[in-house]
């Protein structure tokens, strides 16, 4: 399935809207805010896009501009790794 840029963009607003929800929650409850992101080698419809080595496997991975410093960025492999640990407790 194609996605449009249009249709990508409404996507990245929906989630840049729930981004400063949780850093809200995460301010409050003092809970850090992990993110899951794809491989840089993943196409994207976005030319403004950061990257950053994933902080658990070191794989480059990318994500968008308006994420802040203090989000953990980890690759969906380690996300999901991480997910599982978290459920096992």
């Amino acid at each position: 399935m194609k996605i449009t840029k249009e249709k990508a963009l409404a996507l990245d607003m929906m989630v840049h809207a729930n981004l400063i929800k949780a850093l809200e929650a995460s301010e409050l409850s003092g809970d850090p805010i992990i993110l899951a992101c794809l491989p840089s080698t993943e196409s994207s419809l976005f030319d403004d896009d950061k990257y950053v080595n994933c902080q658990s496997c070191d794989i480059k991975i990318r994500y968008r501009p308006y994420v802040p410093d203090s989000v953990t960025k980890v690759c969906l492999t380690c996300a999901i790794k991480l997910q599982k640990a978290e459920t096992a407790h």
